[in-house]
């Protein structure tokens, strides 16, 4: 399937709105254009810059899509009104429509300047698109004046001595040398070019270029909708098959809006303090009644299979939601915070093994008959974020891990030994440990959050919480570590003063702390030993309890010795993991 570049005029184009030959996809975001945006692309047209090639799919089996589609707004456009629905079960068959993949915003705007109208929801009047014929612009990098004007504004701006042509008055098809002379402007050179210009952009030229994709095969086409950015929104394989998945449910008579439903679901991880988006939904879906975890639109349509995916997800929907909500339920319940979760993916295991052993109202705790499958989710958990385990393959990752849960596991049993067997680079050596300890403060906050949920389960530091922001922050100041700071210490060892100035290890998790917002801004770039000596007295003993450093002397002049007794106490946290 080549997509092949054709060119067409500005009215040849949008002379197929009327009849809804030129359709959007429902998972085109809304218009968003103001008024500025469109005089813009009316001025880069006039003076032949580019607009970018747009994308048109031609469909002659529409009837037959599992997308839904929108009309293009009204002409008299109302900021904020959402398109219009468009019924395609009910389109002609056979025929020919145009689907817009990419060229919404600036197909509209050229729409509702040369056609119609724009009105704020709060406006009293409607503004219509006007060309200041007069004179151009000046002391502006737009060189043709274009504005939307109500009927009051165009009235001031004409008792000002000023002459606005009506932009749509240019398809009238009425002689343009005559409405120069009714405007008095027969012998104004720049209103004559302007004119025709505008006349020959609008009625003639063929200034719109596109690529046109002539295909029936959803999947194809869907593809490119994923890879193609339209108007700087890169439009992502949820918002497919969330436009599968709504038009499924509808055809079936389903009382559950999908898009409400999965909205639903987005928003309860949200209120659990984690973010997820369509694409893990989808994909949690998958992981869940999928024969695979290769997404494709079609896997969401409605078919004759029995049962097939959209119809499972219906029948189980508060199942699916009560699993969802208690996987992150746990993943609070192990401190991880949402900077720390860096992967939703390795969530989704944990959200399959609850729905499949029916466990989203049951007790899953380190303290109770189910402390055997808490450690062992937690552990995968963990791992597959230190290990990166998700980093590539996540598909076959996904369903091997499904496997495994289907034939190892029991409502009692998460197959943690089972998933490591398979996935050996779980696995954490004394190699990885000091690997994880040089972590340098750009990455080191998965490091650092999973070394204190650890440590907080033990009572060596303070407890992660989910929802409350956290800064990595470095406990010795950077600012201390220039050449000019160092060389006016007196390191006690030379081991002191070596790490010191290595330039690298007072940047590592050894000189690294999690530390709340708050605290952070309080302690800012001041030297540990300063800002600890002016803490509260009960400051001064909660403070290094919570972060790995009881005991230990904090002068700058000991710093070797810091760095190399802090690593052991973080390595006793890591030995929990």
């Amino acid at each position: 399937m080549t997509p092949r570049i054709l060119s067409n005029s500005i009215t040849g184009v949008l002379s197929k709105i009327p009849s809804n030959k030129l359709l959007l996809p429902a998972l085109q975001r809304e218009f968003v254009w103001k008024t500025r945006d469109i005089c813009e692309l009316f001025d880069s047209l006039m003076q032949d810059y580019p607009i970018n090639t747009m994308m048109f799919w031609n469909t002659n089996n529409l009837p037959n899509q599992p997308i839904a589609f929108y009309q293009f707004l009204p002409a008299n456009h109302i900021s904020g009104t959402p398109n219009p629905i468009f019924n395609h079960k009910a389109a002609i068959p056979n025929e020919s429509y145009e689907i817009v993949i990419d060229g919404q915003q600036r197909l509209t705007s050229l729409w509702i300047g040369l056609y119609g109208s724009y009105k704020t929801p709060s406006g009293k009047q409607a503004a219509e698109l006007y060309l200041r014929l007069d004179k151009p612009r000046t002391n502006s990098e737009l060189k043709y004046d274009f504005q939307f004007l109500t009927p009051t504004k165009l009235a001031s701006n004409q008792k000002n001595g000023e002459i606005w042509f009506k932009v749509k008055d240019i398809l009238s098809g009425s002689n343009m040398i005559n409405t120069l002379n009714k405007l008095g402007l027969q012998d104004n050179e720049y209103a004559q070019t302007s004119i025709q210009l505008l006349w020959a952009l609008v009625n003639n030229n063929a200034v719109i270029n596109y690529y046109e994709i002539n295909s029936n095969n959803i999947d194809d086409v869907l593809e490119i909708f994923v890879r193609t950015n339209s108007g700087g929104y890169v439009l992502k394989k949820g918002d497919l098959l969330m436009s599968a998945l709504t038009v499924s449910w509808a055809n079936n008579g389903y009382t559950i809006s999908a898009r409400d439903y999965v909205g639903d679901i987005i928003d309860l991880v949200e209120k659990k303090n984690y973010e997820v988006d369509k694409d893990w939904v989808f994909k949690m879906f998958l992981m869940l009644f999928g024969n695979t975890l290769s997404v494709q639109p079609s896997d969401f349509m409605a078919t004759a299979t029995t049962p097939n995916i959209p119809q499972s997800i219906y029948m189980n929907s508060q199942l699916i939601m009560d699993s969802v909500e208690k996987a992150f339920d746990l993943v609070a319940d192990f401190h991880l915070l949402e900077k720390g979760l860096t992967t939703k993916l390795a969530v989704i295991p944990l959200v399959y093994y609850i729905y499949k052993h029916k466990l989203s109202h049951t007790a899953i705790q380190s303290t109770n008959a189910m402390s055997g499958v808490y450690i062992d989710m937690r552990k995968y958990l963990y791992r597959a974020i230190l290990k990166n385990l998700y980093e590539a393959g996540t598909d076959e990752i996904l369903k091997n891990i499904r496997d495994i849960i289907n034939t190892s596991s029991s409502n009692n049993h998460f197959p943690y030994n089972e998933i490591e067997s398979t996935y050996t680079k779980l696995i954490i050596t004394n190699a990885d440990v000091d690997n994880f300890l040089a972590t340098r403060k750009q990455n080191a906050f998965p490091v650092l959050n999973i070394i204190y949920a650890l440590g907080a389960s033990s009572g060596l530091c303070m407890t992660p919480v989910a929802g409350q922001a956290y800064d990595v922050d470095h406990m010795h100041p950077k600012a201390t570590f220039t050449p000019a700071t160092l060389s006016t210490i007196s390191f006690n060892t030379p081991n002191d003063a070596n790490v010191a100035n290595d330039g690298i290890t007072y940047d590592t998790v050894a000189n690294l702390e999690l530390l709340d917002n708050d605290t952070n801004r309080s302690k800012n770039k001041k030297p540990l030993k300063d800002w600890l000596n002016n803490a509260t007295p009960a400051d001064q003993i909660k403070y290094p309890q919570d972060h790995f450093f009881k005991k230990l002397s904090i002068d700058i002049a000991d710093f070797g010795t810091f760095v190399d007794a802090r690593k052991q106490l973080l390595k006793q946290a890591l030995c929990l993991v």
